[in-house]
């Protein structure tokens, strides 16, 4: 009686683990098919990054790849409409098979454009008017100096001292476009910050949505250096993409549900029923026991297990493809579940004269099958009314176990082989 029990227990959590898998390869399928981690991570960067030039500019940059779209430079957008539409467009852009970025990518290119912004607004109206002098040792040097000053913040003096060895003619309109730079670097001595933040934080000042910008002072601006500024951004980054990871796992568990259910209707896999033929059938009970206690010794199992959840996980890899093998592997793992010749799957049957007979009279069992699909439609079959209540007893009691999980069974069905 007790070595029953164990075997039809050990029978379903057999069939528990291999549905559970099966969830999980589909699960991968159908995230590498609707490309559920890109959506999820260009909607993560886009409530980050709010201002839409800037949100246009990251998620096109070549070093993200978030859309198949053209980097949008920042000499592309000129006005408020153009940033929106450009913003619009990366929203609506077929997203990539990226899934995740790192940190201090992310700090590197958002540092990078917000710089770009600042050399657009302040370094190129004096790098313009130094293009305008003649050809001399003297220009490619104060190139060199504007250079130096804007990645360094160091230099000013000397820049001011070569501008002054030039003919005064052409010193108004140089000292004129030095003037802005001064002025910035002056307010950012005045704020405690380096020099080398000046292009970074005159970015951050012509950010032109309100709260981004807010939001960028409050990271940067204390910082003292450009490494301080990016570490804080890469920190940033980290806390607001743990919540997207929280909402993808929310995502994918709904998923699981879902293709759970549709899995466990498909192929009529019904715990009451099982139940009732592992306990009435010895030979098919033993026969499932001991293809149980083989897929564990062997570790084939714990294979199939461990290979659904890299294929999963292969998801955030950019260069992985594993469609094709988790689709592979839902076939092999199927065609396993469906070896066991448990009663799984529907049947059509109609009963000719049908299923109400006189008293006496033997009524076919394809009336009172839980596998025969026609004995559940109203009229057809006496039982049909209690047939369908222990279904759905049966597969929710199913949906249930396999929303636990592929690890939660095989450990169960792990203790319970090796108690035995």
């Amino acid at each position: 009686m007790m070595i029953a029990i164990l075997q039809v227990a050990i029978g379903l959590m057999f069939v528990f683990s291999l549905l559970s898998i099966l969830v999980t390869t589909l699960n991968t399928v159908v995230a590498n098919l609707l490309k559920t981690r890109a959506r999820f991570l260009r909607q993560g960067i886009l409530t980050l990054i709010t201002d839409p030039e800037l949100q246009a500019q990251f998620i096109s940059h070549p070093l993200v790849r978030l859309v198949r779209l053209p980097m949008i430079s920042p000499g592309y957008v000129a006005s408020a409409a153009e940033a929106q539409d450009a913003a619009q467009q990366v929203q609506n852009a077929e997203v990539t098979q990226i899934t995740w970025i790192e940190p201090k990518m992310f700090a590197q290119v958002l540092t990078s454009l917000l710089n770009e912004k600042s050399e657009i607004s302040l370094y190129d109206p004096l790098l313009m008017t130094v293009e305008a002098l003649p050809d001399s040792a003297q220009k490619e040097r104060i190139v060199d100096l504007i250079f130096g000053l804007q990645s360094t913040g160091l230099g000013l003096e000397d820049l001011r001292a070569t501008l002054y060895e030039l003919p005064t003619e052409y010193q108004p309109h140089l000292f004129a476009a030095l003037e802005p730079i001064e002025a910035r670097m002056n307010d950012a001595r005045r704020d405690g910050a380096a020099g080398g933040l000046l292009p970074l934080l005159e970015g951050v000042r012509r950010i032109s949505d309100d709260a981004f910008r807010r939001a960028m002072k409050v990271i940067v601006g204390s910082a003292q250096s450009i490494d301080e500024a990016q570490h804080q951004l890469e920190t940033w980054f980290d806390s607001r993409m743990g919540q997207v990871s929280s909402q993808f796992q929310r995502m994918m568990t709904l998923y699981s549900v879902i293709i759970g259910t549709i899995l466990v209707l498909l192929l009529n896999v019904d715990t009451l029923h099982m139940t009732q033929t592992l306990w009435n059938e010895p030979a098919l009970r033993e026969a499932v026991s001991v293809a149980a206690e083989q897929a564990m010794q062997s570790g084939a199992l714990q294979q199939q297990m461990e290979e659904a959840q890299r294929d999963a996980a292969a998801a955030q890899d950019p260069d992985a493809a594993p469609t094709l093998d988790s689709v592979e592997s839902f076939e092999a793992i199927l065609s396993e579940l469906l070896s066991l010749n448990l009663p799984i799957g529907w049947a059509y049957l109609p009963v000719e004269g049908g299923c109400f007979l006189p008293a006496g009279q033997t009524v076919p069992s394809a009336c009172s099958s839980p596998m025969n699909l026609w004995a559940y439609i109203p009229g057809n079959s006496p039982e049909w009314g209690s047939m369908i209540i222990a279904k759905l007893i049966g597969v929710i009691v199913t949906i249930i176990a396999v929303a636990q999980g592929a690890p939660f069974w095989f450990d169960l069905l792990n203790r319970l082989v090796r108690g035995r």
